[in-house]
């Protein structure tokens, strides 16, 4: 049996592998950076939802308080007029 051309394992040079490692690497790095990309949007995103709900729930604190003392805090112009 002999072994002809056809038979042979095709022989890829090493910078043809190595650019097709590149390549690959490269499209890998596309998609991670999208994905960070949107990742840092969504925390923007969240931090924002938490600074709004700090502040409904500081507001919502103050409510309380003022109706469980039952004192109001009068604007200075009317302290002042009375």
């Amino acid at each position: 049996m002999t072994v002809t051309d056809h038979d042979a394992p095709a022989v890829i040079p090493a910078t043809e592998q190595l650019a097709r490692a590149v390549e690959t690497l490269r499209e890998q790095l596309t998609i991670a950076n999208g994905r960070a990309d949107r990742a840092e949007q969504r925390v923007g995103e969240q931090q924002e939802m938490i600074r709004h709900l700090r502040g409904l729930l500081a507001e919502e604190r103050r409510r309380v308080i003022e109706i469980l003392t039952g004192r109001r805090v009068l604007p200075w112009w009317r302290r002042l007029f009375r």
